[in-house]
């Protein structure tokens, strides 16, 4: 004899009612099978060696669920010789910018407003007699003899930002006095994070910072 139509299908309803409806919490309530009780119930973490009354972190101990022993603090690995090369000694920053040419470090000075590089540019221009003049806001340097004997008449070489070149200063027939120059002392602080030259500078200059001044006649 054949089933009637629609006896398996409702057959297999039953039987998902009584695995997945309220019949089926009785296994996991009586606990008599091992599987079904850690997949619905989960594991007593105590049972893995864990304190958890401990104020130290757990992760540190605990590797996991399905491994006895507990995780070493510092994990079995080979250092690579690479890794063991001394590194290379540390460059002076004053010896790297000993080596720029001079259009190099008033670029620096005029691009870096406010920050340690603006500083260490200007320590180098007044190693190389360069001079900043707080009247005119500009950097200015004395002629050699060769420069006089051959050139126009001056005793100053001015650094001209519009046209990024040397030409002879113009003092309109008044000497320059050292008094209008930012102190050398000032200038060759150490600086310290963005202050340095620059702001010694720009004190000096009313508060205006030497680039923006410059730049702006």
């Amino acid at each position: 004899r054949r089933a009637p139509a629609g006896a398996g299908a409702a057959g297999a309803a039953d039987d998902d009612r009584q695995r997945y409806g309220l019949l089926g919490l009785l296994p996991v309530i009586r606990m008599g099978n091992r599987d079904l009780n850690t997949l619905a119930l989960g594991s007593d973490l105590t049972t893995f060696g864990l304190n958890l009354n401990s104020t130290e972190n757990l992760f540190s101990s605990f590797l996991s669920p399905f491994v006895d022993a507990p995780s070493q603090r510092e994990p079995k690995h080979h250092i690579p010789a690479c890794y063991k090369q001394r590194p290379p000694p540390q460059l002076s920053v004053r010896a790297h910018f000993s080596r720029f040419d001079v259009s190099t470090l008033f670029y620096i000075f005029y691009n870096q407003p406010r920050d340690a590089l603006q500083a260490l540019a200007a320590q180098e221009l007044y190693r190389r007699s360069w001079r900043f003049l707080v009247k005119h806001q500009t950097w200015v340097r004395p002629r050699t003899a060769q420069e006089q004997a051959q050139g126009p008449p001056g005793l100053y070489v001015s650094f001209d930002v519009t046209t990024w070149e040397s030409r002879v200063f113009n003092t309109g027939g008044q000497p320059v006095l050292r008094a209008s120059f930012v102190p050398e002392e000032e200038v060759m602080i150490a600086p310290a994070g963005a202050q340095g030259a620059q702001g010694q500078a720009s004190q000096q200059a009313g508060g205006a910072p030497p680039a923006t001044a410059a730049a702006a006649g």
